[in-house]
């Protein structure tokens, strides 16, 4: 399996962190499902493991509007073409500023649902 990688920036410089490492899964119908998160997601996105795989909508939700739309089309054409997506985006943490993400998902594909790593 591969791994998603989100990291953030400040200004263009990278911030001291090994960024977050997750796999999602989608199902047919379109729900999505966490399996795993790791250490630095409250850091990065301002949620811990335990919150984001019991609602991955928390991430979503916090993609600057204006984002939301582009952020999807990509994540769409990665998984229709089962090609690596390499998306640069605005995050608004929780109660703080908004940040530039850089999130690298390659999508694999099985009988029974598309899974995001």
């Amino acid at each position: 399996m591969t791994q998603t990688h989100i990291t953030i920036s400040e200004r263009g410089r990278p911030k001291p962190t090994e960024g977050v490492f997750f796999q999602m899964m989608t199902f047919p119908d379109g729900r999505k499902r966490f399996l795993r998160v790791s250490n630095g997601s409250e850091l990065l996105l301002g949620f811990t493991e335990a919150q984001l795989m019991q609602n991955h909508r928390l991430f979503y939700s916090h993609i600057v509007e204006e984002d939301k739309l582009l952020f999807e089309a990509a994540e769409t054409l990665a998984s229709e073409q089962l090609e690596m997506m390499n998306f640069n985006f605005r995050y608004a943490l929780p109660e703080k500023a908004i940040n530039w993400l850089n999130m690298k998902m390659i999508p694999q594909k099985t009988a029974l649902y598309r899974d995001w790593e």
